[in-house]
């Protein structure tokens, strides 16, 4: 027969108190990570840091608190904290041409911390973790572009060329610093 004793419940609560603490600091870096943004000319979607923090949030913190803090992120920026680029926040912005990459934020950090990690749990490599870094943008690109073509009305080529192309070099950049701070 199991049985809890006064040390197990301490424990329990001092994990989950833990598992609190680290989702919502994960949750914060993202916020602080979208206002660090760089508009250019000819696209609607800023560049930002948003991507390099749910990567992180998903190798830092794990799948599910990665994902949680993701979950909670667009959740209180949707529900109007100024969590979004610009210190915007609304249900409004999720239907707004970075919407859909916004969206794809709830799939990468439960895919980077399941694909960082071997079969014996060992953390991958550094040329690993770079692949996965940019993956993980793919997967963000996948849900972007469609939502984009569709709210900007833009045909595939014209998507491709505000959406995706001035963010490729941005995309390596980023996948490598990620890699950099997996262990850190």
């Amino acid at each position: 027969m199991l049985t809890m004793t006064a040390d197990d419940d301490r424990s329990t609560a001092t994990s989950a108190l833990r598992d609190v603490a680290i989702t919502l600091g994960l949750t914060l870096l993202i916020a602080v990570a979208a206002q660090v943004r760089l508009y250019l000319p000819g696209t609607p979607v800023p560049v930002t840091l948003q991507s390099l923090a749910v990567i992180l949030a998903g190798l830092w913190g794990g799948g599910g608190r990665g994902s949680a803090a993701s979950a909670l992120y667009l959740a209180l920026g949707a529900g109007g904290l100024p969590f979004f680029a610009d210190l915007s926040g609304g249900a409004a912005i999720l239907m707004g041409p970075t919407g859909g990459y916004l969206v794809g934020f709830l799939v990468v950090p439960a895919m980077v911390a399941w694909l960082s990690r071997d079969a014996s749990g060992r953390r991958r490599g550094w040329p690993a973790l770079v692949a996965i870094g940019i993956l993980a943008h793919a997967v963000i690109f996948a849900f972007g572009l469609p939502w984009l073509k569709f709210i900007a009305g833009l045909d595939w080529p014209a998507t491709i060329a505000a959406g995706l192309l001035p963010f490729l070099a941005g995309t390596v950049i980023k996948s490598v610093i990620s890699a950099g701070f997996a262990g850190r």
